[in-house]
C-alpha cells in the first residue's frame, strides 16, 4: 500500500523543485544561495530535494528570486504551483 504524504509535505517538493529549476536556469550555485543566506550548503540542499522546510522560507525565496533577477519572489510559488499542478 502507498505512503500517503501530507499536503505541506507536497508542496515542500515542489516549491524545492521549483527553487531548483530556477537557480539552475540562473547559472547559480547552492553555494551561492546558501552564501547570499549565511547558512549552510546542506540547508540549501535538504530544501530543493524537499526533505525540510528552511528556517525563513521568505528570506530563502527572496534570495533565489533576488539572485536569479526575478520579477518577485511569488515568481518562485508559481513556478512551484504550475509544477504541481502538471505533476511532472
Amino acid at each position: 500500500m502507498p505512503v500517503e504524504v501530507a499536503a505541506e509535505e507536497q508542496m515542500l517538493y515542489w516549491l524545492g523543485r521549483a527553487a531548483k529549476e530556477i537557480r539552475d536556469e540562473a547559472g547559480l550555485t547552492r553555494s551561492q544561495v546558501a552564501g547570499a543566506l549565511a547558512v549552510d550548503q546542506s540547508t540549501i540542499q535538504r530544501f530543493e530535494l524537499g526533505h525540510s522546510w528552511p528556517h525563513d522560507i521568505d528570506s530563502v525565496l527572496n534570495a533565489y528570486a533576488s539572485l536569479a533577477e526575478l520579477e518577485h519572489p511569488r515568481e518562485v510559488w508559481k513556478r512551484a504551483l504550475k509544477l504541481w499542478n502538471s505533476g511532472t
